[in-house]
């Protein structure tokens, strides 16, 4: 496994927080940014940091082979942070899509501000944006 591993996993955790119950996220109960929706099975209140970081090193870092030499550090570490944020498949198509981390980026800040346009998601558009920014700040010297 890549060192770049930690440094993605931590990124995300410091993001995604501990345990939400928020009515108007479609997610549903998350803990440590892993959803009830998603993993209906899992008791997400009783999630350890441990077991979150077991659900995103199999189902998104080892899914979108990201230990593969061919995603070099910043991609690998853009491209697990936003299969987390946006999804593994809006990211894949972003991934073939962009020609650099930036524009990769901007995709993502434009799906961001499409989704602001919706009422019930406007209230997360700021907390988007700094973590689009903190992403940009942990990759940028590349």
């Amino acid at each position: 496994m890549k060192e770049t591993w930690e440094r993605a996993i931590n990124f995300v955790l410091i993001h995604e927080g501990g345990y939400v119950h928020d009515p108007q996220d479609p997610g549903g109960a998350t803990n440590f940014g892993i959803s009830q929706r998603s993993y209906p099975n899992c008791n997400i209140a009783g999630l350890t940091e441990e077991g979150a970081k077991e659900i995103y090193k199999r189902d998104y870092w080892d899914v979108l082979n990201l230990d593969d030499e061919e995603y070099e550090y910043p991609y690998d570490v853009l491209i697990f942070d936003s299969a987390v944020n946006v999804g593994i498949s809006r990211t894949m198509t972003w991934m073939k899509e962009s020609v650099d981390w930036k524009d990769f980026l901007l995709k993502r800040i434009l799906h961001y501000t499409n989704l602001a346009k919706k009422v019930q998601f406007q209230k997360y558009y700021r907390g988007w944006m700094n973590r689009v920014m903190d992403l940009y700040r942990e990759v940028q010297d590349v």
